[in-house]
């Protein structure tokens, strides 16, 4: 029983480690992305950047802090995000109708605006700079070359921002799936919290042992969380259920004792002083 409980808490352990770490990438990438998408004033890309940032630090906190409903808001955009993704690829290498020329404007909102890495990719040189004296007028926050003018790139301007979509798709795909996985887990942990994991019998109280000194009775087991997770607090509403069944036993004259069979008499008193103290417990 032990080896598999120690199982279950690696198991669920090596969850929440691999979506803390593939929130870290993702938000290390995305800030990194966020800073070309800004030198290139691609505005549609930082606006879903933004978004990207906020999300993945609400699912970091959530994971952390085992917070089920953060991660499920960050689950959520990550499909959205990850569809952006997917367009953005589909756009630049120009699947079917969509020509990366033409539907540019749905990247920069009409701002005329290309890839920062058009001219600033590695290896690329301008060829020409007769387009810089042109009277042509652009609505471009900042001058972009012609695509035909730049040579020498190692990789294309479109082909990086294809890697970077593609690595943003691979770790939404990886998040999301830890993220339900971890959603799963969270909710199978408040479940086993409800019922008896470990057994405690507590010492008596010096005013209960003054008046119970020659009573071998003792108290009903408290429950004890044996988990990975965050400490388990015993519910007032918990207190009050247990008092009331041993309320309701008291009436026969017998208590329950800790394997749940019942043992010797006691009197009414005696309990109504036990259950006294268990809500004071409770209420603290």
């Amino acid at each position: 029983m032990k080896s598999t409980c120690c199982q279950g808490k690696c198991f669920n352990a090596a969850l929440y480690t691999t979506l803390l770490i593939v929130i870290i990438l993702q938000l290390l990438s995305v800030l990194e992305r966020q800073v070309f998408d800004f030198l290139g004033f691609m505005w549609a890309p930082i606006i879903a950047n933004f978004f990207q940032i906020i999300c993945v630090i609400i699912g970091g906190f959530g994971t952390y802090q085992y917070r089920p409903k953060f991660i499920a808001v960050y689950s959520t955009w990550t499909l959205m995000y990850l569809g952006w993704n997917i367009f953005m690829i589909c756009l630049y290498l120009e699947v079917g109708i969509l020509n990366r020329n033409e539907h540019l404007n749905i990247l920069n909102i009409g701002t005329k605006n290309k890839s920062w890495w058009l001219e600033h990719g590695i290896g690329c040189k301008i060829t020409n700079t007769s387009w810089q004296i042109s009277p042509t007028e652009t609505e471009a926050s900042r001058p972009i070359p012609p695509e035909d003018v730049v040579e020498g790139c190692l990789l294309d301007y479109y082909y990086v921002e294809v890697i970077h979509a593609a690595v943003q798709c691979l770790l939404a795909i990886i998040g999301f799936v830890f993220s339900c996985v971890n959603i799963y887990s969270f909710g199978i942990e408040d479940e086993s919290c409800k019922y008896l994991t470990q057994t405690s019998t507590y010492s008596r109280p010096p005013k209960l042992n003054r008046e119970f000194s020659s009573s071998t009775a003792k108290y009903q087991p408290v429950a004890m969380r044996d988990s990975w997770c965050l400490p388990t607090y015993v519910s007032y509403t918990g207190s009050l259920e247990w008092s009331s069944q041993v309320h309701a036993r008291s009436k026969s004259g017998i208590i329950s004792d800790g394997g749940g069979a019942l043992s010797h008499p006691v009197s009414t008193e005696s309990v109504n002083a036990s259950i006294t103290y268990s809500d004071e417990t409770a209420e603290i």
